[in-house]
Order: structure tokens, then C-alpha cells, then sequence
């Protein structure tokens, strides 16, 4: 009995590990993933509603091109570092496997975000107010 408890333990620290191990990379925006996400967001601004298809698509290729040079490094020690077009955050981030939780606190703001999913190659992070944010691994 005492072997299959230890063998338990082990095995979630292993799953654990995996998952930080994915999150723990280099990431850049994913925009042809964002874009659908972008257009869904636009889509709840009233203002956006009263545009023109081309000045709709003019605003979500604006906003892809604020967030295209966007960069995000989850470290594996634990520290997190962002650059975005107008600024560079740095700070701590942990997982949570219970919770499936991914906490981000930097610049002493805390950012939660669900993990949808994560592999070798593709992160995809949701905030508590249901904004997706689509990450590809960088090159």
C-alpha cells in the first residue's frame, strides 16, 4: 500500500513537472489564432457595430499589428518576462495543477488565466473575463 501511495505522489509530480515544462518557453502571439478572437472582442464595442466592413477590418488588423511584435518568456526558474510595443514587464509566475490555473504577477499586478491548452509548440491562455490570448512558440 505504502508503494502505490508513493507511486501516486510521483507520478503527479512528474505530470506537474511536464506541464510547467511546456508552459516554461518562449512564446510570440499566435495572430492568424487571434484574429477570430479579436473580431469577437471588436464585435461587443457598440462603435465597432457601426463601422464599415472595411474600417471593421481595418480595426482588427490595427489591433494585430499593436500585439504582433508581442513576446512572453515563461522561465524555467519561474520568472516571467514581457515586451509588448510600449512596454516590458518582468516578474514571477506559477502554475497550478489543481486549479489548472496559470499566475502571472508582474509589475506588482497579478494576471490569472486558465490554461485551454499547451503543447510542444502552442499555449492558449483565457482571462477570468474570457478573453483568449494565443501563443506560438518562438522561432
Amino acid at each position: 500500500m505504502r508503494n502505490l501511495i508513493v507511486c501516486f505522489f510521483l507520478l503527479s509530480l512528474s505530470a506537474y513537472s511536464q506541464t510547467e515544462s511546456l508552459i516554461a518557453k518562449n512564446w510570440v502571439i499566435d495572430l492568424k489564432a487571434m484574429e477570430p478572437a479579436i473580431e469577437a472582442r471588436l464585435e461587443t464595442n457598440p462603435n465597432f457595430s457601426n463601422l464599415s466592413e472595411a474600417e471593421k477590418k481595418l480595426a482588427v488588423q490595427t489591433a494585430l499589428s499593436q500585439i504582433s511584435k508581442s513576446k512572453i518568456e515563461y522561465r524555467v526558474d519561474g520568472t516571467y518576462y514581457s515586451e509588448t510595443s510600449d512596454k516590458i514587464k518582468n516578474g514571477k509566475w506559477r502554475y497550478d495543477k489543481e486549479k489548472n490555473k496559470l499566475y502571472v504577477d508582474a509589475d506588482n499586478k497579478e494576471m490569472i488565466y486558465t490554461v485551454l491548452s499547451v503543447n510542444e509548440d502552442k499555449l492558449q491562455l483565457q482571462t477570468d473575463t474570457g478573453i483568449s490570448l494565443f501563443l506560438m512558440i518562438a522561432k
